[in-house]
Parts: C-alpha cells; structure tokens; sequence
C-alpha cells in the first residue's frame, strides 16, 4: 500500500473505475462549498463507496472535467473523470478545509485489473474496461476487487460477458424487424 493522503470526500453509492466518467448532481449547501473549494484550488476528490458490500472500503478518485448550474434549482450539475482507484483507512464527518467530509487514502493496487485478459472471449481487455463495457452492477464491481488473481477475474466476468453479449444480440434482432411506414 502507498503513502496515505487526506482528501475531500463526497460519499456515493458509486464505484468508478479508472477511465470512466460519470455526471452526478450535488444540491446540499456543503458539497457545492467543497466544489468551489476544488475548483480554486485545482484539486482532486474521493467518492467513497457506501454500500454494504464495501468490505474492503474502496473509492474512486476523480477530478472535476465541467460543472454547470442546473437551471431553475440550487443543483449543481458536474462532470467526473476517475483517475485511480483508493482504499479509505480514516473517514472524518467534517474536513480541515470546510463542512464536508474528509478522510485518510491509500492507493489500491489494481495491476491485475489494468493489465489485458487473456480468455478467448475477453481477451484485449482489461477487467476494468470489460467491466464499463457489460455495464457491470455495482455488487459485482465491488466482488470484481475482491479477486487477487487473472484467473478468478476471468472465470467471474467470462459468463457476465456471454450473457451481456446474447441480450446484445437479441436486442439487435428485435429492432431489426421494426419499420416505420
């Protein structure tokens, strides 16, 4: 495990892996703070995951790409990119910097998910892609981590692919029939 780190953190029922991006919006007073923050200062911030199947207490760091006003509304609209993967050791209700939470991270050592599968039917992916591809759940983003070999990755995503490629399919089919007079 790397050095630890203290960062901003908004707590979400989300696990982003490294590459993807996602747009949430924030409406509570303290986190619009924490994005003002992040913009002066040009810095990053942890999504830790909160759900109880986050036995190993994983989060997502990312960095803001856009933040917009959502018209009419107190939201705030913003664009996040995920550059890695954390673990979280200390959570604080309240950070040094402001009112919203802080915490203590570690670097999650994810080399087995970055580097490229080799089953025939994944094969020139790596686990993190094929996992944004199939549209993996949360649930099984989160048992995905669990796994401390290639071999367990595979035998777990294999099937999810199988299945995500017949609907796929059948989905293509269905539409093909379709004609509008």
């Amino acid at each position: 495990m790397g050095v630890a780190h203290y960062i901003s953190l908004i707590p979400l029922s989300v696990c982003l892996f490294p590459g993807e991006r996602e747009i949430i919006s924030v409406d509570e007073d303290r986190y619009g703070e924490l994005i003002d923050s992040l913009l002066q200062n040009q810095e990053n911030f942890g999504i830790p995951c909160s759900n109880l199947l986050n036995t190993l207490n994983i989060g997502s760091l990312v960095r803001l790409e856009k933040v917009s006003p959502v018209l009419g509304t107190n939201q705030i609209s913003i664009q996040i990119y995920c550059t890695q993967l954390f673990q979280l050791t200390k959570f604080y209700y309240r950070h040094s910097k402001g009112r919203w939470p802080g915490g203590e991270i570690r670097e999650f050592e994810d080399s087995i998910f970055t580097t490229p599968l080799q089953s025939n039917a994944l094969v020139d992916n790596t686990a993190f892609q094929l996992s944004a591809e199939i549209h993996l759940s949360l649930d099984d983003r989160l048992k995905l981590l669990k796994f401390k070999n290639t071999h367990q990755i595979e035998q777990f995503l294999e099937p999810r692919k199988r299945v995500y490629d017949f609907s796929l399919e059948q989905e293509l089919a269905v539409t093909e029939g379709f004609y509008l007079n």
